[in-house]
């Protein structure tokens, strides 16, 4: 009982600011579900993918590079550097969105909320501190951060507002400057300094280009089903599709938790070329991520009417959500290879991968674009994560095969 209690207490500090991130977005999810109709909703969550697309590629993979080389409490010579690729980055993204909307080439009609896009600078700014809080083994910090500090205020907020779409876009913007202020205020008390420069700034680019890369197509697995449910017009399902794969990330959420428990160790071990305790590293983490996995899969699983309920969709759907969670698991049973892949400085494997599995869900677009029904932006899904997530599984084993 010692032992069970002993095992589980490592990973409170690391899981709590996960949890109570994901809390943030399920009370969001909830709020939104029941306060707008389907097709707004689904115009909600479709403009929230394309912010969060932005933020993806702002972000510019800094907050991993951060990760991998930063090992004291104020930061490091390359931190500045991040910060100020960072900052750059989200303002051009900016200013191409906005861009964009008024010469009419952005493909859903957002003219009286335009000015969400600008909450694209403060968000992606917020991951170079997440980066720093990680890489100094803050991990409850960080997590909590990701989303939780910006989303948690935000919920508090639209709780004692009219639920509108001006204020929730409004709110958003507002909300996101202020998370990043409280973070850069709290990062700064740390012992954080910060200051812009670009000074040697090209490896920092080179390598965050291949992390961003690969990150970004992995996003674009996911969210792809969503830009194409919104070009062809079928709102409802975008709405169901973001939903389902909100909850099936419960049973993803182990992966985050132990992406932050073990990149420290992968981290350590690959500077001093200790390949076997990678590979011991990894399998461990890979064993405790699907017992950890294991609990959420079977609620879901179990209690998927009540869910659906919960979010206010019909409880047919059912089969759909299970088959979500189902996926995930497999997806879950690989390990935390993407992590891994950044740290032993092959992210190009890792691209490689990821651009497979978003090639092959594009093909199988074909089929929603005739169909257009939820089944078949579940089947871009689940073909995308799961060639993804074993490719990567397969290259990981090689890699380490090679090495020992």
């Amino acid at each position: 009982m010692t032992y069970i209690f002993n095992y589980f207490k490592k990973f409170v500090n690391v899981g709590m600011g996960k949890v109570l991130s994901i809390a943030s977005n399920f009370l969001l999810l909830f709020i939104i579900t029941n306060s707008f109709t389907i097709k707004d909703s689904g115009f909600i969550f479709l403009t929230f993918s394309v912010v969060s697309f932005l933020i993806f590629v702002s972000r510019f993979g800094q907050d991993q590079l951060i990760v991998k080389y930063n090992n004291t409490l104020i930061g490091n010579k390359n931190l500045d550097v991040s910060f100020s690729i960072v900052l750059i980055v989200s303002t051009l993204c900016f200013l191409a969105t906005m861009l964009l909307l008024k010469f009419n080439l952005f493909y859903v009609s957002i003219d009286s909320f335009s000015w969400i896009f600008i909450s694209v600078i403060p968000l992606s700014c917020s991951w170079v501190l997440i980066g720093y809080f990680r890489s100094n083994n803050l991990q409850f910090l960080a997590n909590f951060s990701e989303n939780g500090v910006f989303q948690f205020l935000l919920v508090l907020f639209l709780v004692f507002i009219p639920k509108t779409l001006h204020n929730l876009y409004l709110s958003y913007v507002f909300f996101g400057f202020l998370s990043f202020i409280i973070l850069l205020l709290l990062s700064f008390k740390i012992g954080l300094l910060l200051k812009f420069s670009l000074k040697n700034s090209l490896n920092n680019f080179r390598t965050g280009f291949k992390i961003m890369s690969s990150s970004l197509l992995s996003f674009l697995i996911l969210n792809i089903p969503i830009y194409i449910a919104g070009l062809l017009n079928i709102i409802d399902d975008i709405t169901l599709y973001n939903v389902c794969l909100k909850v099936s990330l419960l049973v993803n959420i182990g992966l985050a938790i132990f992406n932050s428990l073990y990149s420290p160790k992968y981290a350590k071990s690959f500077i001093d070329n200790d390949y076997k305790s990678l590979r011991k590293l990894y399998n461990q983490a890979r064993l405790e991520l699907v017992l950890f996995s294991l609990f959420p899969l079977i609620i879901v699983l179990i209690f998927p009417y009540f869910i659906l309920d919960f979010f206010n969709l019909q409880s047919d759907n059912a089969f759909v959500l299970r088959c979500f969670v189902l996926c995930q698991f497999l997806c879950v049973s690989t390990g935390t290879t993407g992590v891994f892949l950044n740290i032993v400085d092959k992210e190009s494997l890792l691209q490689r991968n990821t651009l497979i599995g978003l090639v092959i869900s594009l093909l199988f677009s074909i089929f929603l674009i005739y169909f257009k029904n939820i089944y078949f932006m579940f089947s871009m899904f689940a073909i995308g994560v799961l060639l993804e997530n074993f490719l990567s599984y397969f290259s990981v084993k090689n890699l380490l095969n090679e090495k020992i």
